[in-house]
C-alpha cells in the first residue's frame, strides 16, 4: 500500500509549489522531490514560468524531523525547516502527515494546518478524523486519507463555452490591429496570465490590451461598427462575445528623463519605459500568438500592487485564490503543457461515456494503454497524454460502427480493422477516445494492430501480443470519479514486457514510452500539439 501512497503524493506534489511535511520518511520527500520535478511531453515542468517569477517551489519540514540525509534534489526545489511555531505562519498547497503520529497528534495537527493549506491533504494512516469541513472532500483509502479542496464552487459564475472562442475573435482583432500597423500590447489582467501562464484567466470575462493614444482616431475608424463606448482613456468594442477594452496611453516628451508610460485613464499607473522595454515583443497567449511589454512588472506593479502574485483577486472570485492552478496555471487552460485539472477531467468523462455506450450495447471493453497505466498509478491521466484508451475485440467492430451515436461524439478512422477514435466535441475542443482492436492471432494471443511499427520495431502488434488470459476474464479500476473495466491483474498486465515493462508504475510518467518498451516517433524537435 505504500506504494499507491507514494504514487498520490507524486501526482499531487506535480501539481504544488510549496509543500508541508510532516514526517521522517525519506521516501515520502523524495516522491515529493520526483513530482515536483516531474516532466512533460515538451521537457518542461510544471509551471514552467517559475524561474523568471524567481519563485522556487519549496518542501518544509519541522526541524530536527530530518538529520544528516541527501535528498535526491536539485536547483529547482528548495528544502527549508523551521520548529513548527514558524511552520504556522505560512500557506502550503500540500500537507502530508505521516504513519508514526497517533490519531490524537494527527487531528491536533490538521487543526493547527488546515486553514492554511489550498489543495490536498494525505495522511499515511487510515483513522476517523474529527474534521467535518464542507471544503474538503476526503476519501478513506485501505491505509491512507487523501482531502482534496472543493474548488466547485470557484466555476460558479464561469462561461466555460466560450472560453477558446474567444481567443478566436481576438486573433482576429488582434490580427487587424497588426495590418494597420497599430502597435498594441496586452494590458490589465492579460497582461498578468500570459506573465505568469502565457494565457488568458477563464476567471476573467473580458479582454484588455493597451495602445498609445496617437491612434485613437485610427481605432475609432477600423472598428467603427463593433465599438460600444469611447471615453477619454478607453475604447471598448463588442465583438460577438467578446468585449475587449482598450486602454490608451500616452508617453513623456523625448526631452523628459526617464521616459515615461502614462496611462490616461488613471495616471498613476506610469513606469519608466527603459524599464519596461521601448518594444512590444511576441508571446504565447493560449492557443494564439500576442504582444506583450518585454518586462511587463513595471506596469503590474502600478497596476495590482507590489506583492501582485500574493494578493491577486480575478474579478469572478469571491475571495483572493492561493491555489497554484489558478495563479500560475488555469483550471481550464487547454493549452498549458500538462494540459488543466479539468481538461482531464473532461477527458475522462469522454471515455466514460465511450465505454458505457459500448457496455450498453453488449460490446466488451476495457481500459488500456496509457490510461491504464494512469489509472494504476494514481487514478487520473499521465501527464501530457493526450487521449484515453480503450481496448475491445476486432469482431465487435461492425457491431461499433453501426451505433447510434451522441450528437457531440464521431469516429474517426470508420470502418478500419485496425480500430478508430472516438471524438467528444465539447466548445470546439475535441477529446479523443481510442479503440484498440485485439484479435487472436496464429500463435494464441491477443494481437492489436492498432499498435503500428516504430522507427525501433518492426512487427510491433505481432511482437507486443498479450496473452489471452488478461482479457477473457476482466476486473475493474478507478480513473477519476469512474469505475472501469481493465485486464485481468492490471498491475501485472501493464508491467508485462510486451505493454510498459517491469518498473513502469514507479517510474516517471513517459508520454511516448510505447508497449513493449519502444520509443514512439522522433518529433525532430518539433512539439506534438493538442488537436482542434
Amino acid at each position: 500500500m505504500e506504494k499507491k501512497i507514494y504514487q498520490k503524493i507524486k501526482n499531487y506534489s506535480h501539481k504544488c509549489i510549496t509543500v508541508l511535511v510532516l514526517s521522517n520518511n525519506i521516501e515520502i520527500i523524495n516522491n515529493c522531490l520526483k513530482g515536483m520535478n516531474l516532466q512533460n511531453i515538451y521537457g518542461k515542468k510544471s509551471y514552467c514560468n517559475l524561474d523568471k517569477l524567481n519563485i522556487k517551489k519549496t518542501i518544509f519540514l519541522e526541524k530536527d524531523s530530518i538529520n544528516n540525509i541527501n535528498f535526491n534534489n536539485n536547483s529547482f526545489i528548495k528544502i527549508e525547516e523551521y520548529y513548527l511555531d514558524i511552520l504556522k505562519n505560512f500557506r502550503y498547497d500540500m500537507l502530508i502527515i505521516d504513519i508514526k503520529f497517533n490519531e490524537i497528534e494527527i487531528n491536533k495537527y490538521l487543526n493547527i494546518f488546515m486553514d492554511k493549506i489550498n489543495c490536498f491533504i494525505l495522511v499515511n494512516k487510515n483513522i476517523k478524523l474529527n474534521n467535518d469541513n464542507q471544503t474538503w472532500n476526503t476519501k478513506y483509502n485501505e491505509s491512507y486519507i487523501e482531502m482534496i479542496y472543493d474548488v466547485k464552487t470557484l466555476y460558479k459564475d464561469v462561461n466555460f463555452y466560450t472560453y477558446r472562442e474567444k481567443y478566436r475573435l481576438f486573433n482576429e482583432i488582434i490580427t487587424t490591429l497588426n495590418k494597420n500597423n497599430i502597435i498594441y500590447r496586452l494590458a490589465g489582467y492579460d497582461c498578468l496570465t500570459s506573465y505568469i501562464f502565457n494565457s488568458h484567466s477563464v476567471f476573467v470575462d473580458n479582454m484588455e490590451i493597451c495602445i498609445h493614444n496617437n491612434y485613437k482616431q485610427k481605432l475609432i475608424d477600423i472598428f467603427a461598427n463593433i465599438i460600444t463606448t469611447i471615453n477619454t482613456g478607453t475604447i471598448i468594442i463588442n465583438y460577438s462575445f467578446l468585449i475587449l477594452k482598450i486602454s490608451l496611453y500616452e508617453t513623456s516628451g523625448l526631452n523628459v528623463k526617464p521616459r515615461k508610460f502614462i496611462f490616461i485613464e488613471d495616471p498613476n499607473i506610469s513606469f519608466e519605459i527603459d524599464e519596461a522595454g521601448d518594444n512590444a515583443i511576441k508571446q504565447t497567449f493560449g492557443s494564439i500568438e500576442a504582444n506583450t511589454f518585454k518586462n511587463p512588472e513595471p506596469y503590474l506593479i502600478k497596476k495590482f500592487g507590489v506583492n501582485f502574485l500574493n494578493t491577486i483577486k480575478f474579478p469572478l472570485l469571491n475571495n483572493i485564490s492561493y491555489d497554484p492552478r489558478i495563479i500560475y496555471s488555469d483550471y481550464y487552460d487547454y493549452y498549458s503543457h500538462n494540459r488543466s485539472d479539468r481538461w482531464r477531467l473532461e477527458l475522462i468523462n469522454a471515455g466514460n461515456e465511450v465505454m458505457q455506450l459500448f457496455i450498453n450495447n453488449n460490446i466488451k471493453c476495457w481500459l488500456d494503454g496509457g490510461s491504464l497505466l494512469g489509472a494504476v498509478r494514481n487514478g487520473d491521466i499521465p501527464p501530457g497524454d493526450d487521449d484515453v484508451d480503450i481496448g475491445v475485440f476486432t469482431s465487435d467492430l461492425n457491431k461499433i460502427y453501426k451505433l447510434t451515436l451522441p450528437k457531440d461524439i464521431y469516429i474517426e478512422g470508420f470502418g478500419c480493422n485496425n480500430g478508430c477514435v472516438f471524438r467528444k466535441k465539447i466548445n470546439n475542443i475535441l477529446y479523443d477516445v481510442e479503440i484498440l482492436a485485439y484479435f487472436k492471432n496464429n500463435y494464441g494471443k491477443y494481437q492489436c494492430n492498432r499498435f503500428g511499427d516504430t522507427q525501433t520495431m518492426k512487427n510491433r502488434a505481432e511482437k507486443c501480443a498479450i496473452n489471452c488470459k488478461y482479457y477473457d476474464t476482466l476486473e475493474s479500476i478507478i480513473l477519476g470519479d469512474y469505475t472501469f473495466f481493465c485486464p485481468l491483474n492490471p498491475y501485472e498486465y501493464i508491467e508485462l514486457p510486451e505493454k510498459y515493462g517491469v518498473g513502469c508504475i514507479d517510474s516517471d510518467p513517459k508520454p511516448h514510452d510505447k508497449s513493449g518498451g519502444q520509443k514512439w516517433i522522433n518529433f525532430e524537435n518539433k512539439s506534438p500539439s493538442i488537436r482542434y
